[in-house]
């Protein structure tokens, strides 16, 4: 998908350092793969880490099957299961972990799990 013809980004705003992403997940199922996906389909990041934010998921299958998946695909991928605690406990407790995992993040994304990251963003 292109960008908007009259839109355009400054280069002194690109992204050039490490980035962590937080997913929170919540009653969304299969749907999440699409969110991971749109994340490590991006060309030209240094992504530190993704992390998913399970928040009392009511799709525990599915949703534990995919984040399995994505823990055995990539070693920067990671998730936390919490009990149901709402959006802003979820992205705080995502956002807590990666801080202090990787204290040199450049940027920080939070998403839903059923947000897209656009390819090229």
């Amino acid at each position: 998908m292109a960008m908007h013809p009259d839109v355009e980004v400054a280069p002194d705003l690109r992204i050039s350092g490490r980035i962590g992403v937080v997913i929170t997940a919540y009653k969304i199922g299969p749907v999440l793969t699409d969110s991971i996906q749109s994340i490590y389909s991006q060309v030209g990041i240094d992504l530190a880490a993704v992390v998913v934010v399970v928040d009392g998921c009511s799709f525990v299958r599915s949703t534990r099957a995919i984040c399995d998946r994505y823990a055995r695909a990539h070693d920067n991928f990671h998730s936390i299961w919490l009990t149901n605690g709402g959006a802003s406990r979820a992205r705080n407790s995502g956002l807590r972990w990666l801080m202090n995992q990787h204290p040199d993040l450049e940027a920080v994304f939070v998403l839903d799990g059923d947000d897209l990251i656009l390819p090229n963003a």
